[in-house]
């Protein structure tokens, strides 16, 4: 009977020092699942100390969002400063932000700095339903934007005054040398200020609301079917913009709260809360004619055109164009 006890508590003893082994195994298992991988390291790196890089352009775009994803995370872009608003420009010129749409003009005018950095290197560019008014820093900004092709002004509120500060600077195409799209849906602007279309030979394509009545502008035409671009943020970039609003009705709250010492309360209001009031309808697009077509609604006798041939070019003008939306629908659903 003694044997068989001894036997017994050697086989215990041995049970527990596995059972130890295999928890202390665990141990050392879990350890190295919690340590980080140098590749989060590095990111977390970069994106802490993201003021300091001077390029991006040819590095792997890939990294490159996962730097200034790890950078909106840790609160890099909080407050509109020097160095967040270099850090976003770095970004931005190496095509991550090709188009952009402004959010809403609170944020505009408290994250002036990193909004303008962007707005230097995008393509395309939204400023609808945003109320501007005509002395705005952002439009002496907008001429300077040298790789722009697509500007949408709809509902922005801006008049003859501010309108001019964009589109004078850029006569004879001294700026802006590739605007090609101009949405001025909305906009109360004279005739006499539509008249200054012609004067920017880069400019294809005008569009109005159908219910702004605007006298015919010279050296374009009205186009049957208008081509409307929809410009889209991207998805890091929604992030970014919505934590700015977020940073920027808390920071109103609290300002009302502090200034309101009156018995009824002000409540802040929301610069989404206006869209409605915006006036919208069916737009239209005003064509940049051809050389054949000015010269004949100008002056066909002094320039030896014929009817004939002028109906004819618009003919064949016309079918082409139905081709082009015949294909573009195409493209649509392939």
């Amino acid at each position: 009977m003694l044997k068989c006890y001894r036997r017994k508590a050697i086989n215990l003893n041995f049970i527990e020092t596995i059972t130890s082994g295999q928890e202390t195994m665990k141990d050392e298992q879990s350890c190295k699942n919690n340590v980080p991988a140098l590749f989060d390291l590095c990111l977390q790196f970069c994106a802490k100390n993201i003021q300091f890089i001077d390029s991006l352009v040819g590095f792997p775009e890939e990294v490159g969002w996962k730097i200034l994803e790890a950078g909106i995370i840790q609160g890099r872009f909080d407050v509109d400063t020097v160095e967040s608003s270099s850090a976003i420009r770095v970004f931005a010129e190496a095509n991550y932000f090709p188009e952009f749409k402004v959010p809403n003009l609170l944020v505009l005018n408290e994250f002036e700095a990193s909004i303008f950095s962007i707005i230097e290197n995008v393509s395309q560019l939204d400023f609808t339903k945003v109320t501007l008014d005509d002395e705005h820093e952002v439009l002496e900004l907008l001429p300077q934007c040298t790789g722009l092709t697509a500007l949408i002004l709809e509902n922005s509120n801006l008049k003859d005054k501010g309108m001019k500060k964009i589109t004078y600077p850029c006569f004879g195409g001294k700026n802006l040398p590739k605007l090609a799209y101009l949405d001025l849906s909305g906009l109360a602007l004279s005739a006499k200020y539509m008249r200054t279309m012609k004067q920017l030979p880069q400019l294809k394509n005008i569009l109005i609301f159908s219910e702004d009545h605007y006298q015919p502008v010279p050296g374009f035409r009205q186009c049957s079917r208008p081509e409307l671009r929809k410009v889209e943020n991207r998805s890091i970039l929604k992030s970014l913009l919505c934590k700015w609003t977020t940073i920027t009705m808390d920071f109103h709250r609290q300002k009302l709260k502090k200034n309101n010492n009156s018995f009824y309360p002000r409540f802040l209001r929301s610069p989404l809360q206006d869209i409605d009031s915006k006036k919208c309808g069916n737009k239209v697009m005003l064509k940049r004619c051809s050389e054949l077509e000015s010269q004949y609604w100008r002056h066909p006798e002094k320039r030896g055109i014929e009817d004939s041939d002028t109906e004819q070019y618009s003919k064949r003008q016309k079918k082409t164009e139905e081709e082009e939306h015949d294909n573009q629908l195409l493209n649509l659903y392939r």
